[in-house]
């Protein structure tokens, strides 16, 4: 069954903010409201991708630096094996805890992270379901997020574009 939508309060100057009731549930809302909803749980998300991506170089470095230990704790090889590769009087350092202790974390922190953002996903989908519907239903145009920008706004050089100043000032010399 469509649920169907009700406008309870109208807002006459922002249809935006008229407050709407969605049948089947006693749910109140606005378009904005909605809408920053959907901007927040995509912000959010986006810091989570950012920080998995993060963790992940970090697991990817101790890999690297630290291949015996990394092997060692991930059960890959048995504690004689890696003590064969580390050398048999090899005693774990500090500098090893500390790898050990940050690729636990990582690694914790990125397989954490699949069910959060499949949660977010899940949201921002529903959201935008209903806020579509509502939109539909109320004969008002989906809200889309405009940047402003100045006309007279003047654009930081990038180092290329420096470099190149300089080198072409150089050469009509």
């Amino acid at each position: 069954m469509a649920s169907k939508y009700k406008i309870l309060e109208e807002n006459k100057e922002n249809p935006y903010l008229s407050n709407i009731q969605k049948s089947g549930v006693k749910v109140e809302f606005t378009i904005v409201e909605v809408w920053e909803n959907i901007k927040a749980l995509k912000k959010q998300m986006q810091e989570i991708e950012s920080k998995v991506g993060i963790e992940k170089a970090t697991m990817m470095n101790i890999i690297h630096s630290h291949p015996s230990i990394v092997k060692l704790m991930m059960g890959q090889v048995s504690l004689e094996i890696a003590m064969q590769e580390l050398g048999k009087d090899y005693l774990i350092t500090e500098k090893d805890r500390l790898a050990i202790d940050m690729f636990e974390r990582s690694r914790r922190f990125v397989n954490g992270s699949e069910d959060k953002l499949l949660e977010f996903s899940l949201a921002i989908k529903d959201d935008e379901r209903s806020l579509r519907e509502a939109c539909d239903a109320l004969k008002i145009a989906y809200p889309v997020d405009v940047e402003y920008h100045k006309a007279d706004e003047k654009k930081e050089e990038t180092k290329e574009e420096k470099v190149d100043k300089i080198v072409n000032a150089e050469v009509k010399k």
